[in-house]
């Protein structure tokens, strides 16, 4: 699944990402460059932790996805 990231919280290395299907909301966990609108690939459907690959970037780095098919107001209250 693809997403693109449309919040972040550096301060807590939370990102949400808009995909077809909601939003989704990870944190990262090992030290990597995201930014907003950066394209992001991966089990963006799956509560747990899961590999992501940034398109923008090319990069791989793991991450723990949080919340899966919410909306806009969920995800940004997950953020904080």
């Amino acid at each position: 699944m693809k997403g693109r990231i449309r919040f972040l919280n550096l301060q807590n290395g939370l990102a949400a990402v808009e995909t077809k299907e909601g939003f989704s909301v990870f944190e990262v966990l090992e030290r990597c460059a995201i930014d907003i609108s950066d394209e992001v690939e991966g089990p963006l459907d799956v509560p747990g932790e899961a590999p992501l690959h940034n398109l923008t970037r090319r990069e791989s780095f793991a991450a723990s996805i949080l919340r899966v098919r919410c909306s806009r107001l969920e995800a940004m209250e997950t953020m904080e």
